[in-house]
């Protein structure tokens, strides 16, 4: 555990999260959205299509930062229709992510 005298006093505690997100969340921009957002928000982290056409997100940053990109992930974009948010197990490695994209596959592997 850190100290008040060490290098962490003061940083942010971050931490990792997934999210399955169903409805009418393909070919409406719902990954884009969720990149500029969570950009904003100085995010880690992806966002992908998954074959039974909902979107997976996998995000790591500051605790308040991810609860705004749940927020906006309920509503979506104007096109989208979300039906359901299912939080799910973060990517393992998803620390080691650089920026917030569009990733093609999930973390659980690539998708033909």
């Amino acid at each position: 555990m850190p100290t008040a005298g060490s290098w962490y006093h003061g940083a942010m505690e971050r931490e990792a999260k997934g999210w399955i997100v169903s409805g009418r969340v393909q070919g409406v921009g719902f990954r884009y959205f969720v990149v500029m957002r969570a950009r904003t928000l100085g995010l880690l982290g992806w966002a992908a299509n998954l074959p039974d056409g909902s979107v997976e997100v996998q995000a790591y940053g500051d605790g308040k930062g991810l609860d705004a990109l749940h927020r906006a992930i309920l509503d979506g974009p104007s096109g989208a229709g979300v039906d359901s948010v299912r939080e799910v197990a973060p990517a393992m490695d998803i620390e080691k992510t650089r920026g917030f994209a569009v990733r093609y596959g999930s973390a659980y592997g690539p998708f033909a």
